[in-house]
């Protein structure tokens, strides 16, 4: 009964190791959506910056810079918490 116990707690303590494990490997699917994120966010701002650009699109691209910096900023949460 002793041994069981110890056998079942050791089992235990390897399944929690490996559980662990897992669960801070970040899935490449972030990694590969964060990368994206981080492209579309630099041609964004190339955009903006670039003094040729309307007035019009620089405004409608400084909104969508902001929706990339929130969601990347998300992205990064969601990944640091693994």
């Amino acid at each position: 009964s002793a041994a069981e116990i110890s056998r079942l707690r050791a089992a235990a303590e390897k399944a929690v190791a490996a559980a662990s494990a897992a669960a801070k490997a970040q899935p490449p699917v972030a990694t590969d959506e964060i990368a994206r994120v981080q492209s579309r966010l630099a041609e964004v701002v190339a955009i903006i910056d670039d003094p040729t650009t309307e007035l019009s699109v620089v405004i409608r691209k400084n909104v969508e810079k902001l929706e990339l910096e929130a969601y990347l900023k998300g992205l990064k949460y969601i990944a640091d918490r693994r």
